[in-house]
């Protein structure tokens, strides 16, 4: 099996690294050979001499495409099939303009279990949920609760809004309000490792009041999957968050992190309050990391995918 990716973007992205990258690179270290095109931060892929080739030639065997549903996308979907490679379409959020895609493909990931639903039920089109899998080496763990209390978010441009919307809450709960994101906005710089700052937080807040929009809250923020909470829970970092279904899914409330499943601003304030006594912030860091060290490692997500892979 060789396997090729078409990314919705670089390195320095969000999920074409967490999602492609790393998957690619930990499949080449356990036999498999996989190689990546990094896309241009879009979902939209360009005329490409390179992939063209690597159809053509048959190259490779398994041709996953990231996100990527528009331009070109389609068109190179169908060319690999009639080369006899088998196509997977990965849906990170859920774009109707993916449709296509996702009817065409051989096989389907969802990253979350609320797409793969909604993909059964309203389009009877069937996928499979893998996860995405923490980045940090699995030792690096919070030592201490008793440092000066912190909260920290961390993120892409993309939703930088976030911070604006809880800064005064955390201000006003008297703790000290760390930025982990690139540009100016951000208190701390953007790295590939930007674990070893996150680790150093004593709460990671993840906020999204959109999801709360009634009648009819986006759509695409309601499919995402639970990998920035997972990121914070295997360092031993607690979490608050706003009640995305897939964090629902993934937190037992108030024992391995906080669910605001009222998600208004005192939900938050509450929590933050609660979470001042460091007992309680270490107990449920360490629950958090316990649940998800080994499921959501690079391990056995990689796993996850050589079984979805040789399957279709």
């Amino acid at each position: 099996m060789k396997v090729g990716w078409i990314l919705c973007g670089n390195l320095m992205g969000g999920s074409p690294r967490q999602i492609g990258i790393n998957t690619s690179n930990w499949l080449n270290k356990n036999g498999v050979e996989s190689i990546w095109f990094e896309g241009n931060d879009t979902v939209s892929v360009d005329a490409s001499n390179e992939i063209e080739s690597l159809i053509d030639s048959n190259g490779v065997t398994h041709l996953v495409f990231q996100k990527v549903c528009q331009g070109k996308a389609l068109e190179y979907l169908q060319r690999a099939k009639d080369k006899g490679i088998k196509t997977a379409y990965t849906m990170d959020d859920f774009l109707f303009e993916g449709i296509e895609m996702i009817k065409n493909a051989d096989g389907v990931v969802a990253n979350s279990d609320l797409s793969s639903r909604l993909l059964a039920d309203k389009l009877k089109l069937s996928s499979i949920h893998i996860p995405t899998a923490y980045e940090s080496p699995p030792e690096l763990c919070k030592e201490s609760y008793l440092t000066d209390p912190s909260v920290y978010w961390f993120g892409q441009l993309g939703n930088s809004a976030q911070t604006d919307q809880i800064r005064d809450i955390v201000s006003g709960a008297g703790y000290r309000f760390e930025v982990i994101a690139a540009g100016p906005w951000g208190t701390k710089a953007w790295t590939l490792q930007y674990y070893n700052d996150l680790v150093q937080a004593d709460v990671v807040i993840i906020p999204e009041f959109r999801i709360s929009t009634f009648p009819h809250p986006p759509l695409m923020l309601l499919t995402k999957g639970a990998n920035r909470p997972t990121m914070a829970m295997v360092l031993g970092v607690p979490v608050v968050v706003s009640p995305y279904p897939s964090y629902v899914d993934l937190i037992s409330n108030w024992e391995d992190g906080v669910i605001c499943m009222q998600n208004t601003p005192d939900d938050f304030r509450v929590a933050l309050h609660v979470l001042q006594e460091p007992k309680i912030r270490e107990k449920m860091g360490r629950r958090g990391r316990a649940k998800v060290v080994d499921r959501y490692s690079q391990d056995t997500i990689g796993k996850e995918w050589i079984q979805f892979l040789q399957s279709i």
